[in-house]
């Protein structure tokens, strides 16, 4: 992420249970005048959320847990008050 976004301009969140790291989501914060944003990094294909699944979970538990953490990433998503967020560039 230094490479591509130089160092000021990431961040990453994060979502810890019982001390350890199980979800994370590095970001590029972009500004242009007052709007704030987060867009794709310059020249990364990917990335998104990384997940730690606990062993031996059902898939339908698998779904609520991917659910549960995902929804903690929105909140702190939430709380950066961005003006909006695209992580997907469409390319024509």
């Amino acid at each position: 992420m230094d490479a591509v976004c130089e160092e000021k301009n990431w961040d990453v969140l994060l979502v810890e249970k019982g001390g350890q790291i199980v979800a994370s989501l590095p970001y590029y914060l972009r500004k242009q005048g007052r709007r704030r944003y987060i867009t794709q990094q310059p020249l990364t294909q990917t990335n998104g959320i990384w997940i730690k699944y606990p062993p031996n979970q059902k898939y339908c538990e698998k779904l609520a847990y991917e659910k549960k953490v995902m929804r903690e990433i929105i909140n702190q998503l939430d709380e950066l008050n961005l003006d909006y967020y695209r992580f997907l560039k469409i390319y024509e």
